[in-house]
């Protein structure tokens, strides 16, 4: 996991649009790493991909609503 970081940051980086051009409603998808204590969940990370819709209101204002689903299981104890 911690060798596709890189990839993730540069593609973040490379898809990033200016703010300044964002029209009065815009869309976009969304990724994340969650790594810590998780529990009973194997490695402790968590993986997601997402949507974001957004309805600008103002110049220094918007709205944005943003569904994500994660990729991973919890791991059952034996017994």
């Amino acid at each position: 996991m911690q060798q596709m970081a890189p990839s993730v940051l540069l593609l973040l980086v490379v898809a990033a649009a200016p703010a300044a051009a964002q029209s009065l409603i815009y869309a976009g998808l969304t990724t994340a790493v969650d790594a810590g204590e998780r529990g009973n969940i194997p490695d402790g990370t968590v993986t997601s991909i997402g949507a974001l819709f957004g309805l600008r209101v103002s110049e220094s204002w918007g709205v944005e609503l943003e569904l994500e689903r994660a990729f991973r299981t919890t791991a059952r104890p034996a017994g």
